[in-house]
């Protein structure tokens, strides 16, 4: 076998949710995995957006007191489907969603909250919901990859504020209140000072938020997941 050829019994392509969450189920059950991305950066898509989940009837929104049913599931994703509505697919998703959010909270670094608002696409179509079917993922800590940090795609400038991507949520508030607010100014502040001094000690700010936050717990934080180096322009992660 040449050096830059990996043997493994699951080969992932493409290291966003999706991808990352394919390699750990695969690594959890005693199978070797390589995640290829062709970008030089780990994340893809994922790390660089809201990150948000559509997971109903998950334990985070029961937590909260949220009340679903898999038939308000159903007749929701109906009404949104119309006459692509397949039945088959929709049963296997509403059966296995909730599976999806213990598998993240037992078994990866993976942290979810359910916010205040968050509602469906159509909250008035029929099923419909305002709160506790999206999830996003609570901040993580980037220095938590240790070498890895680096090779986490950066956020988008454009939804950054000072280089802040404010978490969806409770903080998002604080940041769009800064103006009428002095808590909110404060807290804003205290935001952007913690980012200077990341910005002169690491070159980045190391708190990870939204899908970023996502990417990184579900990346080489996890004890099943490590990286080995990048072989002609792919990262390549090895379980």
């Amino acid at each position: 076998m040449s050096p830059n050829s990996y043997e493994c019994d699951v080969l992932v392509a493409g290291s966003g949710a999706a991808g990352l969450t394919a390699a750990l189920t695969a690594a959890h059950h005693h199978l070797s995995v390589a995640v290829a991305e062709m970008r030089p950066l780990l994340g893809g898509t994922t790390a660089r957006t809201a990150g948000s989940m559509w997971l109903p009837r998950s334990r985070v929104a029961a937590a909260r007191g949220i009340e679903d049913s898999p038939e308000k599931v159903r007749t929701y994703l109906r009404a949104m489907a119309g006459e692509f509505f397949d039945e088959a697919r929709v049963n296997a998703f509403v059966e296995n969603a909730p599976r999806v959010v213990d598998f993240f909270l037992d078994e990866t670094a993976v942290r979810m909250f359910c916010p205040a608002y968050g509602s469906d696409y159509h909250p008035e179509l029929a099923g419909g919901m305002a709160v506790g079917r999206a999830l996003y993922t609570e901040p993580f800590d980037g220095r938590g990859l240790g070498e890895h940090f680096y090779k986490l795609a950066p956020q988008l400038p454009e939804l950054c504020f000072f280089g802040i991507m404010p978490q969806l949520g409770e903080e998002l508030v604080h940041f769009l209140s800064a103006k009428r607010s002095l808590r909110s100014t404060m807290y804003v502040a205290r935001r952007v000072v913690r980012r200077g001094y990341d910005q002169l000690v690491y070159g980045q700010s190391t708190r990870l938020t939204n899908g970023a936050a996502l990417a990184g717990r579900l990346g080489p934080v996890h004890r099943r997941i490590r990286v080995a180096n990048h072989v002609a322009g792919f990262a390549v992660i090895l379980g």
